[in-house]
C-alpha cells in the first residue's frame, strides 16, 4: 500500500502560529523535501529555519552546492521553527534610512573605528539609553568584541565586483550597518541597535535578487542574519539580567530597613544589659558541718535562668524552650541583708512568677519539676540533702524570707505581686547589674557568670542564654541569614525539607550564598543555577562549597554554560569539579541539566570510586569510555538516567561488561534523539527492558536487543518490511507484556496475524510467554493518555489457549472524517466475536453495527462494555444494535451499556431512542440525552420511562437542551427528572391525558418489564443538566433527589441556576465529615448564577415559600444574607456561599464562578 506525501509542521517565530506544508518527493535521493519559496510564502520575511537550537541547513549535493531551487530536509515528527526579520526591519522610510546612514558612516569609507556616538536619536531619553548602556557594560558582554572584528573582513565586500551597481551599493552599506550595529550592541544603545537593524533590513531586501544568483553571498548573509539574531537574544539576557539585579536590590532593601530599628535597639541594650539580669535565690542548702556549728544568719544561694522563649523556639535543636536555671552552681550570697534591700523587690517578683507558672513576654515558667536545680547544682550534688531535691519548699521558703523583710520595711507587696509583666522584672539599670557582681562570691574564674552567654535577637534585643541554646540561636541566626538571601534572589526555601531552588547571578553573590550555606548547614538538597558563563576556578568554588556543606542531593543547571573562549587554557577539563562531586562522600542524588558538551569538557582521570551515589542523570549524550568510568566506579548506584547517541554501545557496556557488578541498581534509563530506552534490574541481574517513544525501528535496534529482558516497546512506526523482525521480535522475547504500535487499523489485521503467529511458533518449540497487551493508536494523535489509544488487543500467556483473544476499541483517537472508521470495518468482520470493548461514541455507523451483529450471531457475544452514538444509524442498523445488545445481555458478559441519543427535536432520532429505550433500558448505565426544546421531546421519553425503576442500574444521566434556554419546563416535566436521579423508590407518575401515547410510535416488542425488585436501584455518579431552565420548585426537588454520598459530577452548565438556588443546593448537602462527600466538580458555567444577572422575583418569592413551609429546613441561612432582603439575589454573599460549601464537600472544585 503506497503512503502519502507526510506534512511538515512549522511555527512561525514572530507569530508564533503553527502551520503545515506538504511535502515533496525529491526522486533522485527518494527524500522528502520542503522547498524554501513555499516556506516564504507562508512567512515573508523568512530568515532561516531551526530544529531547536539546531540552524536547518540547505540540501546540497556532492559538490556541498545548495541544491536549486532551495530545499530543506523533512523532519519527522518535529515542529521546525521559522526566524524571520524584525518585523519592524522593513517599515523605515527613504528619510529615515538616509538619517541613519548618514549617522554612522560615510559613502565611500567606513571608518572602523568606534563611533562614540552612533546616532543622533531625536527622541529625548538618550539619558536613558545610556545608563542602560552602563549597565550592560558593567555585565561585560565578552564575545562582542570578537563579532565586531569578524565584522570588518572583506569576504562580503569581494562579492560586489559581480554585481549591479545597485546591489555593490547595498551590500556596502549592509556590511558597514552590521559593524555598527555590533558597536550599537556593545555599547548598550538599544534603540540605536534597533534602528540600525531595520536599515539593514531594506538593504536585505535589496540583495535577494543577487543572493540567488550567488549561493556563496546567501550563506555568508544568513549567517550574518543569524547572528543578528543572537546577539538580540543575547541582548535582551542582559537587559533581563538587570531587572533581576534590580530586584534584589530592592529587596536587600527592604531587608535593611527592617534590621534599622534591631540595630537601634542593640545598641542601647548591649550597654545597658552587660551580665545577666534574670536570677532567682535560693536557700543554701545545708551541710553537715553547717548542723554542726551554730547558726549565725540564713544563707542564700543566687541562681542565674537561661533566658530561652519564643526567641529560641525556631530551632531543631532538642533542647526544651521553657525557661530553666543555668547550668552552675550557683553563687553564695555576700552581705545578704544590703542584697535583699536593693535586689529584694525583683527576686520576690521572678520567684512568684516561678510559682504561678506565669507565661510572659515569650518566656514560659515551666512545672517546678522541670526548672533544673539537680542538674543546675550537679558539682555539689554530694553537699545537697536529698530533700531539696523539691524545689516548691524551698520558693517557698525564699518568698516567705522576702516579704518578712518587706514587712519589716514598711515595702507593700500586694503592688509587687500584681505586676506580671515581664517587662517590669527586667527594669535594672546597667548600673544596678553591675553592681550585682559585688555581692557574689565567685568560685570560678570565668568571665561568663553561670555559663551562660550573650545574644542579641532580630529586634535587638539582648538575652543570656545557655550553651545549648546559645549554639541554637547560633545556627537559627545562620538560617535566617541563607534565608534571607535565598528571599533575595527570588529563590525557593523549603526549611522542613532542608531544600532550597535558587539561581545565582554572579561571583559575588555566589560567594555569598556560599559562606551563607556554610555557617548554616542543614540544608539536603540543592537545585541551583549559576547565571553566568562559569571559569574551571569558579565551579572549583562551588564544588568545594558544596562538599564543605554536606549537601546530599544536587540539581546543577548549566544552561548558562556556553561560551567556549574560556576552556582554551583549560583544555577539555572544565567541568571536571562536577565530575568530583560524584565521590566526595556527601552527594548521594546528583542530577546535571542542559550542560552542553558535557562529557567532551571532563577527564577521566577526575573519577574516583563512589560509595555513596544513588542517583545519577546527566542529560547530555555520553561516549562509551565515560559511560564504562561511570559503571566501573559508582557501583552503588540505584537510579541511571543518560543521554546515549546509540542504544547498541550504551546497552552492551551496562549488560554484558558491568551489570554483574551493579547489585544494587533498579532502573538505568538511557535518552536518545529518537526515543529512549528503560531497563530494570535486580542484584546484579537485568529483569526487563522497555523501547519507549521510538520514531522508527531498524535493524541494529532490533537486532541487538537481548530478546529475552525485553518487556515493553512503543514504537511510532514500523514498516511493512520490517514485520519479519517484528516477528522474530515478538517470537523471542518471552517477557514481552506490552508493546504499542503506532499505526492504526490499516495495517491491523496484518499486524495480529503477525504477532500472533510469532506467539504460535515459539510455543510449538517449547517458549513460555506472559500476557502480552498490543495497542494500537493513529500517530498524529499519540499521547501518553492510554485511553486515546484506538485499538488494544490483549493476547492470553502460556496457560490459556493461544486462539483467545479480547480486543477493544476506542473511539476518541478515531472520531476525524479520515477513513479511519472504514478501515475499522476489517476488524469489525475478522475478529468481531473475540472483541470485548466498543468505545465509538462519535462514530458508529450502520456498516459497524451490521459486522459487529453478523460476527456475533454467528460464534457469539463477548462484549462487556459498549458505549455508542446512535445519531448515524439507520432503521437498519438500530434493529442491528437492538440484537446486539440484547445477544450481550443473554450472555451474561455485558457489564456496562452507554447509549447517547442526539438531535432529538428530530422525530426519526426520536424514534430511533424510544425504540431502543424500549427494549433496554434496564440494562443503561450511561444516558445521554441531547436536543434542542427539551420540553417539546421531554414528554415522549416521560411516557415511556415514567419512573427510576425502568432504569435501575442507571449511575450516568446526562441531559442537554441546545435550544435557546429560554423554554421553562413545565412541572410535570421537572419532576421526571428528579425521579430519574433518585437513588431511592419513587411513585410512578401518572401520565397526562395531554402527554402523546408511546404505543403510537413504537413497536410492540418493545414493551418495558420492570424487574422483579424495584425498592433499591444504583445511586447517581455523575449528572449534567445543560441549558435545563426549570422554576424554583423543580430545582429543590432535583436537589433533594440526589444522594450526595455518591455523586460525584454535577454540571449544571447554561442552565437558569442562580444564586438564590444555589443556597438551597448547598444546603441539601449533608453535614458531617467534609471530606466524605464524594462531590468533585460543580460546573456552573454561563448559568444565572455565574451571571450574577437579575432575578426573577416571581420564582424567588416560590422559594421563600417553599422555605418557609419547612421542605428545606433553614435553606437560606441568616449569615448569608445582607439587609436587603431574602428577596433580593444581590443580598446574598457568593463568598460565604463558597465557604459554606467548602465545609460541606472539601474536595468539590466550583467551576463558572467568580469571586
Amino acid at each position: 500500500m503506497s503512503r502519502s506525501s507526510p506534512s511538515q509542521a512549522f511555527q512561525d517565530e514572530l507569530s508564533s502560529k503553527v502551520f503545515s506544508l506538504d511535502t515533496r518527493l525529491d526522486n533522485k535521493t527518494g527524500q522528502y523535501v520542503i522547498r524554501w519559496k513555499d516556506i516564504q510564502q507562508v512567512c515573508n520575511n523568512a530568515s532561516y529555519v531551526t530544529d531547536g537550537d539546531v540552524v536547518v541547513s540547505f540540501m546540497t549535493d556532492d559538490d556541498l552546492e545548495d541544491l536549486i531551487p532551495l530545499r530543506i530536509a523533512y523532519h519527522a515528527d518535529t515542529v521546525l521553527r521559522v526566524i524571520g526579520k524584525n518585523p519592524g526591519a522593513n517599515s523605515i522610510t527613504s528619510q529615515d534610512l538616509a538619517t541613519v546612514e548618514s549617522g554612522l558612516f560615510s559613502p565611500s569609507v567606513h571608518d572602523s573605528t568606534p563611533n562614540p556616538t552612533l546616532l543622533n536619536d531625536s527622541d529625548n531619553d538618550n539619558n536613558d539609553d545610556d545608563a542602560v548602556g552602563d549597565r550592560v557594560q558593567l555585565l561585560q558582554i565578552t564575545d562582542l568584541s570578537t563579532a565586531c572584528d569578524q565584522a570588518t573582513d572583506t569576504s562580503l565586500v569581494q562579492h560586489a565586483s559581480d554585481m549591479t551597481s545597485e546591489g555593490r551599493s547595498s551590500l556596502l552599506a549592509y556590511n558597514n550597518l552590521y559593524t555598527s550595529f555590533l558597536e550599537a550592541i556593545e555599547s548598550g544603545q538599544e534603540k540605536q541597535a534597533v534602528k540600525i537593524e531595520a536599515a539593514m533590513g531594506v538593504h536585505f531586501d535589496r540583495l535577494m535578487l543577487e543572493m540567488e544568483k550567488n549561493q556563496t553571498l546567501q550563506v555568508q548573509l544568513l549567517d550574518r542574519q543569524q547572528e543578528i539574531h543572537r546577539l538580540q537574544l543575547h541582548m535582551k539576557e542582559k537587559q533581563d539580567e538587570i531587572l533581576d539585579m534590580q530586584q534584589q536590590t530592592l529587596n536587600r532593601l527592604a531587608i535593611i530597613q527592617s534590621r534599622l530599628q534591631a540595630i537601634f535597639n542593640q545598641n542601647y541594650e548591649l550597654h545597658e544589659y552587660p551580665i545577666p539580669r534574670l536570677f532567682i535565690v535560693l536557700p543554701k542548702p545545708a551541710r553537715r558541718r553547717d548542723k554542726l556549728s551554730r547558726l549565725i544568719s540564713q544563707q542564700f544561694r543566687l541562681f542565674f535562668l537561661c533566658e530561652c522563649g519564643a526567641h529560641t523556639m525556631d530551632t531543631t535543636s532538642g533542647a526544651p524552650h521553657e525557661i530553666h536555671l543555668a547550668k552552675h552552681e550557683g553563687y553564695d550570697i555576700q552581705k545578704p541583708t544590703e542584697f535583699f534591700q536593693v535586689y529584694g523587690p525583683r527576686v520576690l517578683r521572678v520567684l512568684q512568677w516561678l510559682r504561678y507558672g506565669i507565661a510572659v513576654a515569650g518566656i514560659v515558667a515551666p512545672a517546678l519539676a522541670h526548672l533544673g536545680l539537680a542538674e543546675a547544682i550537679g558539682d555539689m550534688q554530694n553537699n545537697i540533702n536529698s530533700a531539696t531535691a523539691d524545689i516548691g519548699p524551698m520558693l517557698d521558703q525564699s518568698i516567705k524570707f522576702i516579704e518578712t523583710q518587706m514587712n519589716a520595711a514598711n515595702i507593700d507587696n500586694d503592688s509587687l505581686t500584681e505586676q506580671t509583666d515581664l517587662t517590669d522584672l527586667e527594669v535594672l539599670e546597667g548600673a544596678d547589674l553591675r553592681q550585682l557582681e559585688s555581692f557574689l562570691k565567685a568560685n570560678d574564674q570565668a568571665r561568663s557568670l553561670a555559663n551562660l552567654y550573650r545574644i542579641v535577637t532580630h529586634e535587638g534585643y539582648v538575652k543570656w542564654v545557655c550553651i545549648d541554646h546559645y549554639r541554637a540561636n547560633y545556627r537559627d541566626s545562620a538560617m535566617q541569614q541563607l534565608r534571607e538571601f535565598v528571599e533575595i534572589v527570588n529563590g525557593e526555601f523549603i526549611k522542613e525539607e532542608g531544600k532550597i531552588t535558587v539561581a545565582i547571578g554572579s561571583k559575588s553573590s555566589a560567594k555569598q550564598f556560599y559562606s551563607a550555606l556554610l555557617n548554616a548547614r542543614g540544608i539536603q538538597e540543592l537545585n541551583i543555577v549559576l547565571k553566568w558563563d562559569p571559569t574551571l576556578e569558579d565551579l572549583r568554588t562551588f564544588a568545594d562549597a558544596i562538599t564543605k556543606a554536606n549537601i546530599m542531593r544536587l540539581t546543577f543547571n548549566g544552561k548558562w554554560c556556553v561560551g567556549p573562549a574560556l576552556d582554551v587554557v583549560n583544555g577539555g577539563r572544565r567541568f571536571n569539579p562536577l565530575i568530583q562531586l560524584m565521590s566526595n562522600g556527601r552527594i548521594q542524588s546528583l542530577e546535571i541539566l542542559d550542560l552542553n558538551n558535557f562529557f567532551q569538557r571532563i577527564t577521566s582521570s577526575h573519577f574516583a570510586p563512589s560509595s555513596h551515589l544513588r542517583v545519577l542523570s546527566i542529560d547530555q549524550p555520553i561516549t562509551s569510555p565515560m559511560l564504562s568510568h561511570i559503571l566501573q566506579n559508582d557501583t552503588s548506584l540505584v537510579q541511571l538516567e543518560l543521554g546515549v547517541i546509540q542504544f547498541k554501545e550504551a546497552t552492551r557496556e551496562l549488560l554484558v561488561n558491568r551489570m554483574h557488578a551493579l547489585r544494587h541498581l533498579s532502573t538505568a534509563k538511557f535518552n536518545s534523539p529518537i526515543g529512549y530506552m528503560e531497563l530494570t534490574a535486580s542484584q546484579g541481574h537485568a529483569t526487563g527492558i522497555k523501547l519507549l517513544r521510538l520514531d522508527s525501528v531498524t535493524a541494529e535496534i532490533l537486532d541487538f536487543l537481548p530478546k529475552e529482558h525485553l518487556t515493553a516497546a512503543t514504537l511510532h512506526y514500523v514498516s511493512m518490511e520490517d514485520d519479519k523482525r517484528l516477528f522474530e521480535t515478538v517470537q523471542r522475547s518471552s517477557k514481552l507484556s506490552t508493546l504499542v504500535l503506532g499505526y492504526l487499523a490499516e495495517r491491523f489485521t496484518s499486524s495480529i496475524g503477525t504477532i500472533k503467529r510469532a506467539r504460535e511458533e515459539g510455543l510449538s518449540q517449547g517458549l513460555s510467554y506472559e500476557p502480552l497487551r498490543v495497542r494500537f493508536y493513529d500517530k498524529s494523535l499519540f499521547t501518553e493518555d492510554p485511553d486515546n489509544f484506538a485499538i488494544t488487543v490483549d493476547l492470553p500467556g502460556t496457560s490459556i489457549p493461544a486462539n483467545t483473544m479480547c480486543i477493544r476499541i476506542h473511539g476518541r483517537s478515531v472520531h476525524r472524517d479520515d477513513g479511519e472508521t472504514s478501515r475499522l470495518s476489517s476488524v469489525f468482520q475478522q475478529y468481531g466475536q473475540s472483541i470485548q470493548e466498543v468505545n465509538l461514541r462519535f462514530r458508529f455507523e450502520d456498516k459497524h453495527a451490521l459486522l459487529l451483529n453478523a460476527a456475533t450471531s454467528k460464534d457469539g457475544s463477548n462484549l462487556t462494555q459498549l458505549r455508542v452514538d446512535v445519531r448515524r444509524l439507520s432503521t437498519s442498523g438500530v434493529d442491528c444494535l437492538d440484537r446486539i445488545i440484547t445477544r450481550a445481555a443473554t450472555s451474561n458478559k455485558l457489564e456496562r451499556l452507554s447509549l447517547y441519543f442526539e438531535e432529538l427535536e428530530d422525530s426519526q432520532q426520536l424514534k430511533k431512542a424510544l425504540r431502543l429505550l424500549g427494549s433496554h433500558s434496564t440494562l443503561i448505565n450511561l444516558l445521554y440525552l441531547e436536543g434542542k426544546s427539551a420540553s417539546a421531546w421531554i414528554p415522549d421519553l416521560q411516557s415511556l420511562i415514567p419512573s427510576r425503576e425502568l432504569l435501575p442500574v442507571l449511575d450516568t444521566l446526562a441531559l442537554y437542551d441546545t435550544g435557546h434556554h429560554d423554554q421553562v419546563l413545565s412541572p410535570t416535566s421537572a419532576q421526571w427528572i428528579s425521579c430519574l436521579i433518585s437513588a431511592s423508590s419513587v411513585p410512578v407518575l401518572s401520565t397526562p391525558s395531554d402527554l402523546p401515547v408511546y404505543q403510537a410510535i413504537a413497536t410492540p416488542q418493545c414493551a418495558i418489564t420492570p424487574p422483579a425488585s424495584c425498592n433499591n436501584y444504583k445511586s447517581i455518579r455523575a449528572c449534567w443538566l445543560g441549558g435545563i431552565c426549570m422554576d424554583s420548585k423543580g430545582w429543590l426537588d432535583v436537589f433533594l433527589a440526589l444522594d450526595f454520598l455518591t455523586l460525584e459530577t454535577l454540571a449544571l452548565k447554561e442552565s437558569n441556576v442562580d444564586l438564590m438556588e444555589l443556597v438551597a443546593l448547598v444546603d441539601c448537602i449533608p453535614e458531617g465529615d467534609p471530606w466524605s462527600i464524594p462531590l468533585e466538580e460543580l460546573d456552573l458555567k454561563e448559568t444565572s448564577a455565574s451571571r450574577n444577572s437579575d432575578v426573577n422575583h416571581t420564582r424567588h418569592e416560590m422559594l421563600d415559600d417553599r422555605i418557609l413551609q419547612g421542605d428545606i429546613k433553614d435553606s437560606v441561612p441568616e449569615d448569608l444574607l445582607e439587609e436587603n432582603g431574602a428577596g433580593n439575589v444581590d443580598a446574598i454573599d457568593l463568598g460565604d456561599i463558597l465557604e459554606r460549601l467548602q465545609e460541606r464537600a472539601s474536595r468539590v472544585t466550583v467551576k463558572g464562578l467568580t469571586f
